[in-house]
């Protein structure tokens, strides 16, 4: 990740020094040392996660032509890798590096796995020598409904076998598996479009609303070619088609399930097993997105992301650009953030002096949320939200609150002293990451993050009266 600066300078020893002295604070706090290292132990989840990022790794298990360039294409939202029924482009297991402007991808794709003419040894050699390299974070089993109609049960066995070489390369760190339906496009009937539930539901709602604004139509012509315009909406909506469908991506994907049965090693270690849609069509004079059919790939998305490690989570929830994922992390981190304010503001005797390591961490948060969203990671950002906040009124609460915490430090109460002071400070740090996700996230109007900022502030003004 680069750090820009905008006043010059090199920006990661700040982030470095902002985090050593949230830890040099949390030393002299009156804590447990069990309390202690739960402290050290989130200041340094926080700090892995923004300075040791780097995108994830996935390993791709599946014959030729079952999708696997395609499903790149389909989680970059960009057309990355060749699609086609072309020969491989190389025998042999290789590392493979996607990227655009939100981030990248490293897709260790096994080719020659399944190639009759290639022996086992010669693969798992050339399997080891590219996980030397480096290690994946997760396997992505590919299989095409055809495969599972012959009852081909080959793909197992060679996953257990390239399972076994992970394993050995992983350090005693478990990699999980998601085994994958793909093309369930391609089930008939093939003309009825798979869309969500959601969707489903929204069409149905629009032809109920559509047929009672018909029955207000005058007899005759009108309302003729409302009905006209309504059955053929209905006939390509196929209800039942769509219904019928989705029954097949099920019974697929559960006899994919039950395969994993008569493999107990590899059972143990599969997170689910989804059906999917990955087909994108595409414009030849620019590649962009022509026509979009992608089904259930945001939840492949959510599935992949939760047992990445640590350093791969921020690079790969700002390149799936799904809302929910970089929602969920930005909140994870507010709330990390807060909770480390709030024991750094108790803890600090001195009037006023926790702003020196409080500000850093605040400012650094709303940055952080700001390159999630997709931007680039640059303290400009801190100064847009503030602008958004209103700048002078962001400075007087900003010091209201800092003076509210300083002078609670000069009476003679300890322990209302450090549940005050360390509330307003936690408040404050989670009102500007809640607003930070509403503008740079959710995108919301100006007035809607002021509104929510000031909501969160009310709300905390009123529990000190």
């Amino acid at each position: 990740m680069e750090f820009e600066n905008p006043e010059g300078g090199d920006n990661q020893q700040v982030l470095i020094g902002a985090f050593e002295a949230a830890c040099s604070v949390l030393e002299r706090i009156p804590l447990s040392s069990a309390q202690k290292e739960t402290y050290r132990k989130s200041i340094q989840d926080l700090k892995d996660y923004l300075l040791h990022m780097r995108p994830a790794r996935i390993m791709l298990i599946g014959q030729s032509g079952c999708g696997k360039s395609s499903l790149v294409n389909a989680i970059l939202r960009k057309y990355e890798a060749n699609v086609g029924d072309e020969k491989p482009k190389t025998r042999f297991p290789t590392w493979y590096e996607y990227s655009n402007e939100f981030g990248g991808l490293e897709f260790l794709d096994t080719a020659g796995l399944f190639d009759p003419s290639m022996t086992h040894s010669e693969i798992c050699k050339q399997i080891e020598e590219r996980l030397k390299e480096k290690t994946v974070d997760i396997i992505l089993y590919l299989i095409q409904p055809s495969e599972l109609r012959c009852d081909d049960r080959r793909g197992l066995k060679e996953l257990k076998l390239v399972y076994e070489i992970v394993k050995k390369h992983a350090c005693g760190i478990e990699k999980k598996i998601l085994a994958v339906v793909t093309k369930c496009d391609q089930l008939e009937p093939v003309g009825v479009k798979l869309i969500s539930q959601q969707e489903e539901e929204e069409k149905v709602k629009k032809l109920r609303d559509a047929e009672v604004a018909m029955t207000l139509l005058p007899e005759g012509g009108p309302r003729k070619a409302m009905e006209d315009i309504l059955n053929e909406y209905k006939a390509r909506c196929d209800e039942e088609g769509l219904r019928n469908k989705r029954n097949q991506v099920v019974q697929y994907t559960e006899t994919l399930k039950k395969g994993f049965d008569d493999y107990s090693e590899l059972k143990e270690h599969l997170i689910d097993v989804l059906g999917i849609c990955a087909h994108m069509r595409w414009k030849p004079e620019d590649w962009s997105v022509a026509e979009d059919n992608r089904w259930q790939i945001d939840t492949l998305i959510n599935v992949l992301y939760k047992p990445l490690p640590t350093e791969a989570k921020v690079d790969f929830a700002r390149i799936s650009r799904v809302q929910d994922l970089q929602v969920g992390l930005a909140r994870m981190i507010c709330g990390r953030f807060a909770n480390i304010c709030g024991v750094i503001a108790a803890a600090t005797p001195v009037p006023f002096s926790d702003i020196i390591v409080l500000t850093p961490l605040q400012s650094l948060m709303v940055a952080w949320i700001a390159y999630i969203s997709g931007r680039k990671f640059t303290w400009k950002s801190v100064a847009e939200l503030g602008a958004t906040l209103g700048i002078g009124a962001l400075a007087s609460k900003f010091l209201f609150r800092e003076m509210a915490r300083g002078l609670i430090k000069l009476f003679p109460l300890p322990a209302v002293t450090s549940f005050a002071s360390s509330t307003i400070a936690a408040g404050g740090t989670y009102a500007f990451g809640e607003a930070a996700i509403a503008y740079f996230i959710y995108e919301r109007p100006v007035e809607s993050v002021k509104r929510i900022y000031n909501e969160i502030i009310a709300k905390q003004n009123m529990f000190h009266k």
